[in-house]
């Protein structure tokens, strides 16, 4: 669609993420390509979606692929990636795979009664089909749910996790397989009866899944685990009913970084502390998560854009996590394979993508600007956390390239990047979290490039919507009075949107921008870059 991918597209990643980019920058939206841009979301639906019209909807609609009934229609009733049935030999050993399997077999269940019911809408609109007894069909699905999660609750493994696994299989005994069940003798009767019937059977059906899907997430994410995420944040993760930017006014005023209180010692330990504890694989939730939703959207003032089509272009399906993915030999840590790279910088055509090189050049343009900083000093770089995807040190073979004396990649499990029977290159290695974060100042610059995308489960990191605060403070904290961070720049004006594109990163706006690199001095914006200085 001619739309530019979020900021945190780096060179590298995938290239079928940029197919994704009319969800992230439409949305819902993206839907209705089909009508004039100036019908609305409602009218849209029914003249795409109405029950009358069946479960393909009206064919018109879908322009392109993956445009279809099931991405645009059903999508408006779904809080989870349906699910089939399970593997007959599948373990469920973790509360987030539960999670996933649980919601999904109810929403399957929700999602075959929508489909009976459209059927059922086109068959009476036409008089052209013959009567068939929808409640014998509808029972055989309710008892196929009821076999599947029993399956489910007799497969769970609650070694290691026993505490949230059992409150989440009450949830389902109590929401999932008794009380749906409920629903066929109390709405059953009377589904052959009338169109009406069925749309307030699937409503039922519908809000049960939800409430399921909100009670679990309630265990998941339970209330001491946002007062967990936020030890030590103080002041930095207070963006609701805080400090506020400053935002009427002159709108061609430039945005400022706030001013705000930060105790570093208690916010790198509190960090720290975070880092230190193995998670288990996992994919993010398919939205986000409503325990944590005002942190996420800063109290509702953040624009949402949550499709199941973005998840699962960025390869999350059936909720299972990504797999880990094996370095190609040029992008090894040991320094045979990081000295060709850094040569390759030193003459613009070091590429970490297929389409990359431009981009790359343009980034040493920028921090060539800074040299003077960059030459003999010691720096940082916080990219993606890359849990499952290999990071590829090309901005750290920039900044060796422009004569930095070391470079300090901040990244989990650094001993995933070592290579048996080589040496580590002399100026470049990577460090966790726990690591990087032990001294204040002791930094002369940095590059934040992991920002947008921090706390949304993308790369396999924790869930954490104070993330990208605390990743921008904790970079003020160990830099040097006066040194420099790269990052990312204001919102081209007052009026552009803070977006969430869940799970894939953020667009920083007025809002969230002035929180992110407060205490910073703005120092010089370059074509989507910015460059901060430690006052």
């Amino acid at each position: 669609m001619g739309v530019p991918v979020a900021m945190s597209n780096h060179p590298g990643d995938p290239p079928q993420v940029a197919h994704i980019a009319g969800w992230l920058h439409l949305g819902h939206r993206a839907c209705w390509l089909a009508l004039p841009a100036d019908v609305g979301d409602e009218v849209a639906y029914q003249r795409c979606c109405a029950w009358e019209l069946g479960p393909d909807g009206d064919l018109a609609c879908w322009v392109v692929p993956p445009l279809s009934h099931r991405a645009c229609c059903l999508e408006r009733w779904t809080v989870c990636e349906p699910l089939p049935g399970l593997d007959a030999e599948a373990v469920v050993a973790s509360p987030w795979s539960f999670f996933f399997a649980a919601c999904g077999l109810a929403q399957q269940l929700a999602n075959d009664v929508y489909v009976l019911g459209a059927e059922a809408a086109r068959c009476k609109a036409s008089e052209a089909c013959q009567d068939r007894n929808a409640s014998s069909t509808i029972a055989a699905l309710f008892s196929n749910f009821a076999a599947s999660t029993g399956e489910l609750l007799r497969s769970t493994s609650t070694s290691g996790h026993a505490g949230k696994i059992k409150r989440l299989q009450e949830l389902v005994r109590g929401y999932g397989a008794r009380r749906m069940s409920t629903a066929i003798s109390d709405l059953c009767p009377a589904c052959d009866g009338g169109v009406y019937r069925w749309r307030v059977l699937h409503r039922e059906l519908f809000d049960r899944v939800r409430r399921l899907h909100d009670g679990m997430l309630e265990v998941l994410l339970a209330a001491d685990e946002r007062a967990r995420l936020r030890r030590g944040c103080g002041a930095v993760c207070d963006v609701v009913g805080g400090v506020e930017p400053a935002l009427s006014g002159n709108d061609s005023a430039p945005l400022l970084p706030l001013r705000k209180p930060v105790d570093c010692t208690a916010l790198l330990e509190g960090v720290r502390d975070l880092s230190r504890e193995e998670l288990l694989p996992s994919a993010p939730p398919p939205s986000v998560p409503t325990p944590l939703f005002d942190d996420f959207t800063m109290g509702g003032r953040v624009v949402v854009r949550d499709h199941s089509q973005i998840g699962q272009w960025l390869g999350f399906r059936g909720g299972r996590p990504l797999e880990a993915t094996e370095p190609e030999v040029e992008w090894l840590w040991s320094q045979s394979s990081i000295e060709p790279m850094v040569r390759l910088a030193q003459t613009d055509i070091l590429a970490p993508g297929p389409s990359s090189v431009v981009e790359v050049r343009h980034y040493k343009h920028f921090f060539s600007l800074f040299a003077d900083a960059i030459v003999g000093g010691r720096w940082f770089v916080w990219g993606d956390a890359k849990v499952y995807g290999w990071w590829r040190p090309w901005m750290e073979c920039l900044l060796l390239a422009l004569g930095a004396a070391e470079v300090v990649s901040i990244v989990p499990r650094p001993s995933r990047y070592a290579v048996s029977g080589e040496p580590w290159h002399p100026r470049l290695r990577p460090a966790s979290p726990e690591e990087a974060l032990r001294d204040v100042g002791a930094f002369d610059g940095g590059v934040a490039i992991g920002l947008p995308s921090a706390g949304l489960g993308r790369h396999g990191d924790r869930l954490n919507p104070f993330a990208d605060l605390q990743h921008a403070a904790c970079a003020w904290c160990i830099l040097r009075s006066g040194g420099l961070l790269f990052g990312p720049p204001p919102p081209p004006d007052r009026s552009a949107p803070d977006i969430l594109q869940w799970p894939a990163g953020r667009v920083y706006g007025p809002l969230r921008w002035p929180h992110l690199v407060a205490n910073f001095e703005v120092v010089h914006l370059y074509e989507g870059l910015a460059v901060f200085r430690k006052t």
